[in-house]
């Protein structure tokens, strides 16, 4: 669109510049300088005339346009032809004539010219309204951008917020957890060393009555011992007594069967003398 819009603007421009430089060629060839000052006197009423006549006539289409464009150029050839043969031949013949044909082609393309300034004004102030709705939009545009991204920015740090605060609860309860398990570990660890020293000592006592009840039935055997190696001794030395007795009162029981005998034995050796 854009390509065709700046397509169209040069063909106009180049109309425009073509019926200028026609209306100038047109204005050369008349040659008397009378001629020139009547067209020119001419011109300035025909401009005077469009001033009036400026603001009618708005709406014709581009068809009665090119009808008009048509005409236009039929007719400029034919004053043209006019021009060149009457250049040649007389000079323009009649003026009145001449003043009338200049009259009529500068009120026709005059008119066409207020046609295309009007056609162009409109364009102008179309694309100045098209460019000044596109500033717009993209003013809009920008500022709902900045809206949105600050929208966005306040959701992203309102929802950083809340999972901050949601982190801060969950860590908070995940050391209360924490300090309560590591309690709970501390008594048990506490309970098991307690029982753990208990049970040592449960063992400790069980040991040493072990050992002082070896320790009694070691003594008692070896009392024992002792009492039965006593009275061994006592019943030997008392055997011994008892023999020893015996054996005097045999001596004795000897001596006393051997003394009768002694003395008779003695009696009988002095007789014997």
């Amino acid at each position: 669109m854009k390509l065709l819009y700046f397509i169209g603007l040069l063909a106009l421009c180049y109309v425009t510049f073509a019926d200028e430089a026609q209306e100038k060629t047109q204005l050369d060839t008349l040659t008397t300088t009378e001629e020139k000052d009547k067209v020119e006197a001419a011109i300035d009423v025909k401009e005077a005339e469009q001033h009036d006549e400026g603001h009618h006539e708005e709406k014709h289409d581009e068809g009665h346009d090119e009808h008009h464009e048509e005409g236009h150029e039929e007719e400029n050839k034919e004053v043209s032809e006019g021009h060149d043969e009457g250049g040649k031949k007389e000079e323009h013949g009649d003026e009145h004539h001449v003043v009338k044909r200049a009259v009529r082609h500068i009120r026709k393309h005059g008119r066409k010219w207020w046609k295309r300034q009007q056609r162009l004004r409109r364009a102008n102030r179309a694309k100045a309204r098209r460019n000044a709705n596109r500033r717009k939009a993209f003013r809009l545009a920008k500022l709902r951008a900045l809206r949105r991204k600050q929208a966005l920015n306040r959701h992203r740090r309102a929802l950083q917020r809340r999972l901050r605060q949601q982190a801060a609860r969950k860590a908070g309860i995940l050391r209360k957890g924490l300090r309560a398990i590591q309690h709970k570990q501390r008594q048990l660890r506490n309970a098991i060393r307690a029982q753990k020293s208990a049970q040592a000592h449960h063992r400790h006592v069980i040991h040493q009555i072990g050992v002082q009840r070896r320790l009694a039935a070691h003594r008692f055997a070896v009392a024992q011992r002792k009492a039965a190696a006593a009275a061994r001794r006592a019943a030997a030395l008392r055997a011994k007594a008892a023999r020893a007795k015996a054996a005097a009162a045999a001596r004795a029981a000897q001596q006393k069967e051997i003394k009768p005998a002694v003395e008779k034995i003695t009696e009988e050796k002095p007789t014997e003398n």
